[in-house]
């Protein structure tokens, strides 16, 4: 879905493959960061429409998505926060967002999925 994003020119999708060097040498999995220039971390992409009849002409360029992050450690950086960090939401603040999620959007988005039932439960009680 990121890909999607990137590719759309929605949201930047910095990758580990973004960064000279690969700092994660220890075995861990990482994955990228989809970084939107006014929401910053603070949206998702939840879907994508194909539309097998549709047909753009040859000359169409796709936009391209803007870069918010320029140097490496800030790229190094909000790849970590993303993959090791996620719950306390930090990587949403790179690129200084303007549109944030509100407190309880954000206590949502920091509780596992599998527990977020129980945190509705406990919120409609």
């Amino acid at each position: 879905m990121c890909t999607c994003g990137h590719l759309t020119g929605a949201a930047y999708y910095y990758q580990p493959s973004d960064l000279l060097e690969n700092p994660w040498t220890d075995g861990r999995s990482v994955i990228g960061v989809s970084l939107h220039p006014r929401y910053g971390g603070y949206f998702a992409f939840r879907c994508v429409l194909i539309f097998p009849k549709v047909f753009v002409s040859p000359t169409f360029s796709p936009p391209r998505p803007l870069k918010i992050l320029e140097s490496q450690e800030a790229i190094k950086t909000a790849i970590e926060a993303f993959n090791f960090s996620w719950q306390d939401a930090r990587f949403r603040e790179y690129g200084n967002p303007q549109e944030k999620y509100e407190e309880l959007q954000t206590r949502y988005f920091s509780v596992p999925p599998a527990e977020r039932w129980a945190l509705l439960k406990e919120w409609f009680a």
